[in-house]
């Protein structure tokens, strides 16, 4: 079954700066965001993986969700 907020595979997203300005995300995080809002990220050798939530709608209903 296809999911429309995430693929089980991790990611390594570049945190490289756009430098246009500096509180801008990384090109990389913006378009994490469009295609893969939740994604898991790979982690560094023989580190836990993390999941990270990247949009501030998303976060908010996954944190009230009571269900």
């Amino acid at each position: 079954m296809s999911n429309t907020y995430y693929r089980d595979e991790p990611v390594t997203p570049s945190l490289d700066r756009a430098p246009a300005c500096p509180f801008d995300p990384a090109p990389s995080l913006t378009a994490l965001r469009a295609e893969q809002p939740i994604a898991r990220l790979a982690p560094p050798e023989g580190a836990p993986g993390i999941w990270v939530i990247t949009g501030y709608d998303l976060v908010r209903r996954i944190l009230w969700d009571r269900g």
